[in-house]
């Protein structure tokens, strides 16, 4: 299921995180503001903060003995966690445990298939929302997490599409100036084309 169709379930946790931010992001900065990033990472049994948001478990297992109705997560999305070979590879259960450095490239590897929810992640965020990422209550270091990588991916997606349109408006400005500086520009050279048209004798 997209990230999308999950949060819109339930929208009540936005209009209270959101209300809570107004303060705020209208006494910061527009350079202060663009660069905060609504995206945390958390294990699943850390306590929550009214500033949490949208708690979404991005683990490949579904933490055990947790029943239903004591979910702290509002939704799980298990393919944005590592793939079973993987988690097995890290945690030695095919052989001795390979080492975080391998873990990591190979987690990054399995991501570029999963681009289009990163990319949905860095809409929402980018459209206000605020996420916080939940990995199992084993993962202590979230330096060697993937909630951390995947965190770093989201954020970087943010940061790519800015730069992108940062470009294409300098793009525009760039071409508009370029067609109005001198005689001689396009515009002004198509102008001159469909006057001399206009004048010729059929």
């Amino acid at each position: 299921m997209p990230i999308s169709a999950l949060l819109s379930l339930d929208l009540s946790w936005f209009k209270e995180v959101k209300s809570l931010s107004i303060g705020l992001e209208e006494s910061c900065t527009h350079d202060f503001r663009s660069s905060l990033m609504p995206l945390k990472t958390k294990r699943w049994n850390d306590p929550k903060g009214r500033d949490d948001g949208y708690r979404l478990l991005i683990c490949r297992y579904r933490p055990r003995g947790v029943r239903k109705a004591d979910e702290t997560w509002d939704a799980w999305c298990s393919d944005l966690g590592p793939s079973r070979k993987l988690h097995a590879d890290f945690y030695g259960k095919n052989g001795p445990p390979i080492s975080w450095e391998q873990y990591r490239q190979r987690y990054l590897r399995e991501m570029e298939a999963q681009r289009e929810l990163i990319a949905e992640l860095a809409d929402l965020l980018k459209g206000g929302a605020h996420i916080t990422l939940l990995c199992s209550s084993a993962c202590t270091d979230a330096s060697r997490c993937h909630r951390s990588l995947l965190q770093q991916l989201v954020e970087r997606e943010i940061e790519r599409g800015q730069a992108v349109k940062s470009a294409k408006g300098k793009s525009l400005v760039t071409q508009e100036r370029a067609e109005t500086a001198e005689p001689g520009s396009a515009k002004t050279r198509r102008g001159r084309l469909k006057k001399s048209r206009a004048q010729s004798p059929k």
